[in-house]
């Protein structure tokens, strides 16, 4: 425990007015920072989803009629051809 002696002799020199400003301005725009690369994030896998997986599957179907396999998924990450009947 400390004694309150202790207490009474400990200094402490808090940062200057100055200091602690630019301690919250800083954290501020730290907190906006996460805020806009959630956002970032957001509308990626929301034109991935909406625009490019769509594409995608588009760009799959015509490469099948073209070559007369349909793409199908075997295993998460592989694809194989399977002969149309």
């Amino acid at each position: 425990m400390v004694s309150k002696q202790g207490l009474e002799d400990l200094e402490v020199n808090p940062p200057s007015l100055e200091q602690q400003a630019k301690v919250a301005e800083f954290f501020s725009l730290s907190v906006r920072e996460q805020q806009l690369l959630e956002e970032i994030k957001n509308r990626k896998s929301f034109y991935t989803q909406g625009i490019l997986m769509p594409m995608a599957s588009e760009s799959r179907e015509a490469a099948s009629k073209k070559t007369g396999f349909d793409a199908v998924k075997s295993t998460p990450g592989q694809t194989q051809l399977r002969a149309r009947n």
